[in-house]
Parts: C-alpha cells; structure tokens; sequence
C-alpha cells in the first residue's frame, strides 16, 4: 500500500487459518453431497454445524492475522510511470524491474519491503544500480491486446467460469449470473442444484 502524497510505502501480508481435515466432516461431507437422498436430516444439520464450527477455530482474527513490513519511502510517481503493467510471477517481475530501468532507490524500496530479495536477487539489483542510460524509454514489452481485460461482463464471466463454477460443480451446485448493472456496480446472481438452500451459499456469496 503506498500513500500517494508522502510517498511511503507498507507491505501487508494477511495470514489466515486453513481448515484441518476433519474425519467427522469428511464422514458427513460424503453422505450429505454425494448422496443426498440416503443423508438424514439429522447428518445435513450435524454437516453444517461442524463445518461452522471449523471455521470459527480456524480462521485466525485480530493483530496476529497480520504481518507488516515498512514503512519505506517510495517514489510514486516513478512507480506509476514504469510499473503500472508488471508480470505476477516473480521471477517475471525482477526482470522487468531491470528492463524498465527502475531507480535504485525503487528498488531498494522494494528490498526493504521483502518484495524482492537482496540476496536471491542481488544481479538484478546490481543491473539496476549501474544501469548507464536510466532516462532512456524502455521499448514496450507488453502488445497492447494483451493488456485488454475485457467488458465488466467478460470479466465477471470469466471469474465465475475459472474459479466459482469448478468449485461449486464438486457439491451438486451452480451460479448463475442474472444481471450485472454497471452504473450501480450491482450484480445479481442465482444459486442453482445443491447450493439453492445450502445455508453456507452466504459464505460462498
């Protein structure tokens, strides 16, 4: 997170619990959503119970839920001007940093913030102090169409298709997308198969 008007920066990394394997749940889970019709009424209530008790023992809250690196000084607008399209993957990501001839005060930032290691890293930082024509444009490395992410409804689409459908797919269930009303920023979906009267489709909503 970078504070645009003193330009100072702070990484935050969020950490949270994962839920065990539990023989109870998976006993239950097996029962209740893969066999449906042989689960009683009873093992649905006793599934969801136990998987809400789970998630409350779990998923860690409060101050130990975080880890925070900085504050640091870090030039915005620099950082802007050159990393505004940047590869996710590290090892992408440093090289990039030394094609776009980043200062090295940006990249000490960066070091400072664990973002890139000083010593894993240590030749691309070297690359970057002694890089003879900083003020020189770096030609694109990106084709413009690449960085097209789409219309509000491709995007949603896309997320609903990659990562929910698969997911609610192993319960029997599905989401369908109704509306999506860009002035307002409101979608609406409906819950389909399993997940129509699941009360944990809020936690998936």
């Amino acid at each position: 997170m970078v504070n645009r008007t003193t330009n100072r920066a702070v990484r935050l990394d969020v950490i949270t619990g994962v839920l065990p394997k539990d023989r109870e749940l998976t006993k239950l889970r097996g029962l209740v959503i893969n066999r449906k019709r042989a689960a009683t009424g009873k093992e649905h209530c006793r599934f969801f119970d136990r998987l809400g008790e789970l998630i409350v023992d779990y998923v860690r809250t409060g101050d130990a839920n975080f880890e925070i690196s900085g504050p640091v000084e870090l030039d915005w607008e620099e950082y802007r001007e050159k990393l505004s399209f940047s590869p996710a993957n590290k090892s992408g990501f440093v090289k990039y940093l030394v094609h776009q001839n980043i200062s090295p005060d940006l990249a000490q930032a960066f070091s400072d913030l664990g973002i890139i290691d000083a010593t894993k890293d240590a030749k691309a930082i070297e690359d970057i102090r002694t890089c003879p024509d900083r003020d020189t444009p770096s030609p694109a490395l990106f084709d413009p169409d690449q960085l097209y992410a789409g219309t509000l409804s491709e995007r949603v689409g896309r997320v609903v298709e990659r990562v929910i459908a698969p997911v609610l797919a192993n319960d029997g269930g599905r989401l369908d997308v109704l509306e999506i009303d860009e002035s307002i920023g409101e979608l609406r979906v409906r819950f389909v198969g399993s997940c129509s009267n699941c009360p944990y489709s809020l936690l998936s909503m």
